[in-house]
């Protein structure tokens, strides 16, 4: 199974979201009837790393009640369009412009503001969260959860959790997606009641300050030149974040103000490891205030490219984990295949680009009901991912509670996976860091089939007394460093003597997964090859119980030896660990 995500279906998914959001749907492909509903949780959850709740020895911590908060926000009364919006989401139907329950909820809610330190300039960011607070000081004011839904007019997704301290209690509500909101939300029982509905006005902006460019190479001949200008007066350092948004790599390149390079990166070429994400730092020059002018040259990577696609965007240094987050930075992933021949270039991007709690988004589609592998690799194991329902933006999936696996022996990284059947439709796949330091580290992400990753382990053949044309078997038992499937490539004997005195040249091997019997291919050679890097061979496992065997060549004792088992092995944590 590919996944396949045309730019027509991207424009759609962008236009869906800004009907949504409020936000006009500029040169949007025409909107179409969507069958890619998917099945999804009933956890409400969003893309960041969890609630962002300040509280004193426990108690949750009300910072400022949007009804006398400096915070633009604005009360408004519910047009026909906004219960439409608001209602059309529950099963229940409408009657006009109203709901005539019999024994409705009660909505007395009050909203406020949890970290008022996320606003800028007033308004709501991608970074606030909000509470629709359900109890004050013990005295109810709407439904919980176990006594009624809260239901609203935008994505269920922007409603990350419900929090209780015994005397405050509410639902965490972040509008992750920045734009112009009218925002209503009522409480609904089992019995379809609908409570009282309450509407807002506002505008959601991005949490970083920082500028963007953007632009398309057409060749690799064409060459951008942009200047920018920043303030050391204000910042110390700035940065210059790179995310390419085409299918080949480009290269930045800064120059100073005497047209001395500065620094430079770039972002691959499709590879086997395609870095999509990078920055370029700027600390302030010795001797210079104030305003400071840089010229960036943007070009292609290599020759004969097209469709170089880059977005740049620059800020003070501590915004650098804001620069690409978010919906609105999604990155097309393709559909990755185990690569068994290592001269085949495969879908796995990385990034060494900061993400923030936010997330970097990556779009991928599913074409049928088939099982999903998402793989992760990390320098530091300070990034996880989830899985958004692109339509509802609900997680489907989340790593946060997850334990990375790291092998010792095998280098550094750390591995991350999950196998989901995914039903025929569009998800989002978000990276977020989970731990604030200054270097997170680099990651990978890939979805699709396994990865893999060699390694060599060896299996000790126990002595033994022989009697000369007698064939004798040992059972041997091997287990990947992970405990997943791994699969052979090649098996070497280290013969038991010069000349191979017991053995007379020859031994067979059987792997776990097969009946057959394989024979080293002439005599005294030690390896037989099963070729797992040419596609086109059968594969045999290398885990499991395998057999190893000889006919004797003389009657004596046979003093044992080993076998250096050379294989692949799908990476991840072992399958008993929680995904």
């Amino acid at each position: 199974m590919k996944h396949s995500m045309s730019a027509q279906i991207f424009s759609l998914l962008l236009a869906v979201l800004f009907v949504f959001c409020g936000i006009p749907a500029i040169a949007a492909e025409p909107q179409q009837e969507s069958t890619d509903q998917v099945v999804s949780t009933n956890i409400p959850a969003i893309d960041k790393n969890g609630p962002s709740i300040e509280k004193d020895q426990g108690n949750i911590v009300l910072q400022e009640n949007i009804t006398s908060s400096t915070a633009r926000l604005e009360q408004i009364e519910l047009s026909p369009e906004l219960k439409e919006s608001l209602y059309s989401k529950s099963n229940i139907q409408t009657q006009g412009d109203s709901i005539t329950p019999r024994q409705a909820p009660i909505n007395n809610s009050d909203v406020y503001i949890i970290n008022q330190e996320s606003l800028r300039d007033g308004f709501l960011t991608t970074g606030t969260n909000l509470l629709i607070a359900t109890k004050i000081g013990g005295v109810i004011l709407a439904p919980g959860p176990d006594e009624a839904h809260l239901e609203t007019s935008v994505y269920d997704g922007f409603v990350i959790g419900y929090e209780d301290d015994g005397s405050t209690a509410g639902y965490i509500v972040n509008f992750f997606i920045e734009g112009h909101y009218e925002f209503a939300y009522a409480f609904v029982n089992s019995n379809g009641e609908w409570s009282e509905a309450v509407g807002y006005e506002f505008d959601v902006l991005p949490q970083g300050v920082f500028e963007t460019i953007e632009g398309t190479l057409p060749d690799s001949d064409t060459v951008d030149t942009h200047e920018i200008t920043v303030d050391y007066d204000a910042s110390s350092s700035y940065t210059i974040g790179m995310l390419r948004t085409g299918t080949n790599g480009f290269v930045t390149t800064v120059y100073d103000e005497a047209g001395e390079k500065v620094n430079s990166a770039e972002c691959s070429d499709p590879s086997s490891s395609q870095r999509i994400r990078t920055s370029i730092d700027l600390p302030k020059p010795d001797g210079i205030t104030g305003d400071y002018t840089y010229t960036v040259e943007v070009k292609a990577k290599s020759s004969g490219k097209t469709n170089i696609g880059y977005k740049l965007a620059y800020g003070s240094y501590t915004e650098k984990a804001h620069l690409f987050e978010g919906f609105f930075n999604m990155v097309y992933l393709p559909y990755y295949h185990t690569v068994r021949d290592t001269s085949k270039v495969e879908a796995e991007y990385s990034s060494s680009h900061l993400a923030s709690d936010i997330g970097d988004y990556y779009l991928f589609d599913v074409s049928g009901n088939e099982k999903e592998t998402i793989t992760m690799t990390t320098t530091y194991d300070n990034y996880r991912y989830k899985v958004l329902n692109a339509h509802t933006l609900e997680t489907i999936i989340d790593t946060k509670q997850a334990a990375a696996f790291r092998d010792p022996d095998l280098g550094r990284s750390y591995y991350l996976r999950t196998d989901r059947p995914l039903d025929k439709g569009t998800y989002i796949l978000v990276v977020y860091k989970v731990r604030d330091t200054a270097y997170p580290g680099i990651y990978s992400i890939a979805v699709g089939q396994p990865k893999v990753k060699f390694a060599e382990s060896k299996v000790t053949i126990s002595p033994k007394s022989v009697v000369k044309g007698e064939t004798y078997e040992w059972d041997l038992e091997m287990a990947s460093p992970n405990g997943r499937a791994a699969y052979l490539d090649v098996v070497f004997y280290s013969a038991s003597g010069a000349g191979w005195p017991i053995e007379g040249g020859y031994y067979s091997f059987r792997p776990s997964n097969s009946n057959t019997w394989f024979r080293n291919p002439q005599t005294f050679f030690p390896e037989i090859k099963f070729n797992f890097q040419d596609p086109s061979k059968a594969v045999y496992r290398a885990d499991g119980k395998f057999s190893f065997a000889f006919t004797a060549n003389k009657t004596g004792a046979y003093k044992g030896s080993k076998l250096s088992i050379r294989y692949y092995y799908e990476i991840g944590q072992p399958e008993s660990w929680p995904q």
